[in-house]
């Protein structure tokens, strides 16, 4: 088993819930709060990940500065979970320029409700996040593949439909939030 360090929002407790379950799960996951004061993070293993809610397009402010300052293999499998927040996918997109820019690259990204989509059930969508460490899928990758070989008219559906989808997700979710 592929041994990662889980990076979490400490202040977070929906953050620091959802590290402590998937580490329960999988042996190989150690955690680290993002509160340390050390300036540069050295991480050891193979893979790494962020766990973390985003705030107006940007991750936690600590989590941002591990990232920036984290030292490990540039052919390192790096990955973030966004449990909620705004503009998540600006956040991807902010975190995918930020590893790039220190040679890095963002192997996969979940977000809240790519997560509701895998399954409801946390330990298959705990199982899921363990076999893709240790596989090192690496969809970010796949889906730019895909998206080059596209016209740019496909694109264009596509991304209408996907907004289309993500807009009534978030509809449906805000009002079930108000009914319970």
């Amino acid at each position: 088993m592929k041994a990662c360090t889980l990076y979490y929002d400490s202040d977070s407790i929906r953050c620091s819930q959802f590290a402590r379950k998937l580490a329960a799960y999988n042996k190989a996951f150690s955690l680290v709060p993002a509160g340390s004061p050390e300036p540069i993070t050295f991480n050891a293993n193979e893979a790494a990940g962020f766990i973390f809610i985003s705030t107006k397009g940007r991750p936690d402010p600590q989590i941002e500065r591990i990232m920036r300052n984290i030292v490990m293999g540039k052919n390192g499998y790096i990955f973030i979970l966004i449990l909620g927040g705004t503009r998540t996918l600006t956040t991807i997109k902010h975190v995918h320029d930020l590893l790039a820019s220190r040679g890095m690259k963002l192997a996969n990204a979940y977000t809240e409700s790519s997560l509701k989509k895998i399954s409801p059930d946390e330990d298959t969508v705990f199982q899921k996040i363990s076999v893709d460490v240790q596989d090192e899928v690496k969809v970010l990758d796949r889906v730019q593949k895909e998206v080059e070989s596209l016209p740019t008219a496909e694109i264009r559906k596509l991304m209408h439909q996907y907004i289309r989808d993500y807009l009534k997700e978030q509809r449906h979710s805000r009002h079930h939030k108000d009914v319970q």
